[in-house]
């Protein structure tokens, strides 16, 4: 009898024992256990990237089955789909964040500028780079450079337009356009922008200023060569002469680059090529990009009344010299660049401007090559 009681007993505590135990892993407990360990998992598969622009890369939120919202806290350096895909637009820093309920998850993304191989850049920067021809005096004609800085918005010298009865623009494929009007000029910094019906590729601003040393690349018609290509770097990022800041390359020059672009690395226009030194090797100049926000485009003129205006700016009191070279002369229906210096640039006495006047021979022929004094 005493036995039974101790084994009731013994039954009792160990009863008594392994609830105690249990007690404590309730199943609220467990439950909670479980969320916590689930919200912990809940993660960004990429917190801190780079993309290069127009590149995308792929955000991914794993840990949760919930409605995700995305948000760009910058949409102009890069956006993002509904999906979690970021393109890059332009150069900066955004954080991308992925909303789900109350919590948020914060991705950041540094927008970078892509350099370009030169095979690259001809690619990008032809398709916007133009040819330009302006009868001048019945006989002679202007052919220079020039490109799209929007659609049907052409940047040019102001020498290679001055005094024209009819500019025709010649893209990339070929086709040509008659100039409708000219937005606006510049007598003292030489530029010009005209204007013509055509949606086109056109070359982004540079906004990354000019650092010496740096590659650059030039496009145009050299002595009527269209479509020339050529690199260089820059000697001095900026040769401010009568006010005007020039950026001083070693890319090669040659009459027919006037109004052309300059061209950096990442496919930027960066100047328009307009002048080198007669006396020097490789001292190239071109007009800083930032020094068009000084044209005024706000008041446009007809080509006729640009002509009544700017004819008196090719006036010269100086003789055309021959400029004595076996190949300067071509076929009459090449036209090729020519400019005849003018008070628009007697400040500027020994410089070489990158364009010629071109004079028919008696027999009319072809045209003689002109170097203006």
């Amino acid at each position: 009898m005493n036995m039974m009681k101790i084994k009731k007993m013994s039954f009792t505590i160990v009863m008594a024992i392994c609830l105690s135990v249990t007690i404590p892993v309730s199943t609220p407990l467990y439950s909670n256990v479980i969320e916590a360990e689930a919200a912990a998992a809940v993660k960004l598969n990429i917190t801190k990237t780079s993309v290069y622009i127009g590149d995308t890369v792929k955000l991914k939120l794993s840990g949760t089955t919930k409605s995700i919202k995305w948000s760009s806290s910058n949409k102009s350096i890069a956006k993002v789909s509904t999906s979690g895909v970021v393109t890059g637009l332009k150069k900066g820093t955004v954080k991308i964040t992925a909303t789900v309920g109350t919590k948020k998850y914060i991705s950041t993304i540094a927008v970078q500028k892509k350099t370009l191989t030169a095979e690259q850049i001809y690619e990008k920067c032809s398709k916007a780079t133009v040819e330009i021809v302006a009868e001048v005096d019945g006989d002679k004609y202007n052919l220079g450079s020039g490109f799209f800085l929007d659609n049907g918005k052409v940047v040019t010298n102001l020498h290679v337009v001055a005094g024209a009865e009819k500019i025709q623009v010649t893209n990339y494929s070929g086709t040509t356009f008659d100039v409708q009007e000219i937005l606006g000029y510049d007598k003292d910094i030489d530029l010009a922008v005209l204007k013509i019906n055509s949606k086109n590729d056109y070359l982004i601003q540079n906004q990354e200023g000019v650092t010496a040393g740096e590659s650059v690349y030039i496009l145009g018609s050299p002595l009527g060569l269209t479509g020339s290509f050529a690199d260089g770097m820059v000697s001095s990022p900026s040769r401010k002469i009568e006010g005007v800041d020039y950026i001083q390359v070693t890319a090669p020059m040659s009459p027919g680059n006037s109004g052309g672009p300059l061209i950096n690395r990442y496919g930027e226009v960066m100047g328009i090529n307009t002048w080198q030194f007669a006396d020097g090797q490789n001292l190239n100049f071109s007009i800083n990009i930032d020094e068009i926000s000084g044209v005024n485009t706000d008041n446009p003129i007809s080509v006729s009344g640009f002509h009544d205006i700017t004819q008196s700016y090719r006036d010269s009191s100086d003789e055309d010299t021959a400029f004595s070279a076996s190949d300067a002369s071509v076929q009459q229906n090449q036209l090729t660049d020519f400019k005849k210096i003018s008070d628009l640039f007697s400040g500027l006495n020994g410089n070489f401007y990158a364009a010629y006047i071109l004079v028919p021979n008696e027999d009319g022929t072809n045209y003689n090559w002109i170097l203006p004094q």
